[in-house]
């Protein structure tokens, strides 16, 4: 009975995310939203995508409308269709991940808390979706803990986050705790310890319902940021999916050359990592929840210049080049 409510509940909110009265076909709005599923990760290589049937029952339209939807999937080799196999994804990313350090990246959630505003939009104890649980390492029909919020800054809404944790793992937070700080700071409340995190980053476009939230026009360029946190044993606890307005967030990243890189290696960082820039040149704070930030401004490693060290020592002295000028003049003289 409760799968029957949570099921109608989803395919109401998905729904709401498919605008009939657009200028828009709804097929090719149902194709924009399989898209950019597919090419955020939320649907990995190799998984299928719903059929006809629970595309049709999911989004209120017709067959003919989602059937429209997956062929244009296919057309642009996002996926592939076989007769009594389904419909499976094919995209795979072709660009390699960014090794971070994630102590900063956590300095950089945390510092989100003190910079911008949440309100509590949903918070639900339900059956996850099969791409939420599979990013989980949940088996099928498990359930998660959902809270939906949005953060807001300078009195506009910045972004929509929503996060998923597994329901077994019990932990209970207030709406006050949820509104008042990030979901790390709570999590790092408990006995669980952070370890690692991925992170994907990529850009899509507003649907009806995220740009009711977000106080955007449909289709609104949105910057999407999704990472899974793992325990230092490996096990997920979070997994969350932000969307940022993309006149609001911006990110960006601090280039070295390979001696500074070597450098930062042998401080202990993989990699520099991204830094945020945020809609005032003068705030040096994150702008929001699922970014990665580079090192604070007081704890940047010191600039190697290896090149200019090397010219510097190849170059002669003044007095010395003169000694060798008067030298080699003597010698042709003699």
């Amino acid at each position: 009975m409760v799968a029957a409510k949570q099921t109608k509940a989803a395919a109401a909110a998905a729904a709401k995310a498919v605008g009939k009265n657009l200028p828009v076909p709804l097929y090719h709005q149902i194709f924009l939203l399989l898209r950019d599923e597919i090419m955020s990760g939320q649907r990995p290589l190799g998984s299928l995508v719903p059929t006809e049937q629970e595309l049709s029952r999911i989004y209120g339209v017709s067959r003919i409308t989602t059937r429209r939807a997956l062929d244009e999937l296919a057309q642009n080799h996002l996926v592939e269709r076989k007769r009594r196999v389904g419909t499976r994804v094919i995209y795979e990313p072709a660009s390699p991940p960014i090794e971070a350090s994630i102590e900063q990246a956590l300095e950089s959630l945390l510092t989100l808390g003190r910079t911008t505003k949440v309100k509590l939009m949903e918070y639900a104890d339900e059956v996850g979706e099969p791409s939420v649980l599979a990013m989980l390492h949940l088996e099928p029909n498990e359930h998660v803990i959902r809270v939906v919020r949005v953060r807001w800054l300078d009195n506009q809404p910045l972004g929509c986050v929503v996060s998923y944790m597994p329901a077994k793992l019990g932990l209970k937070f207030s709406r006050a705790d949820l509104e008042a700080h990030p979901m790390l700071k709570l999590i790092e409340r408990t006995k669980l310890k952070i370890g690692t995190a991925t992170q994907t980053i990529s850009a899509t476009s507003a649907d009806a319902a995220l740009a009711t939230m977000l106080d955007v026009e449909i289709r609104f360029p949105i910057l999407r940021i999704g990472r899974v946190l793992c325990s230092d044993a490996g096990e997920p606890l979070l997994y969350t999916m932000a969307q940022y307005r993309s006149d609001k967030y911006q990110i960006r990243l601090d280039l070295h050359s390979f001696g500074d890189r070597k450098d930062a290696l042998a401080n202990g960082m993989k990699t520099m990592s991204p830094a945020l820039a945020g809609t005032k040149a003068d705030r040096v704070a994150s702008k929001g929840e699922g970014d990665t930030s580079a090192c604070p401004p007081s704890e940047k490693p010191a600039k190697s210049q290896p090149r200019r060290a090397k010219a510097a020592l190849e170059k002669p002295a003044p007095e010395a080049a003169k000694a060798a000028r008067a030298g080699k003049s003597s010698r042709v003289s003699a």
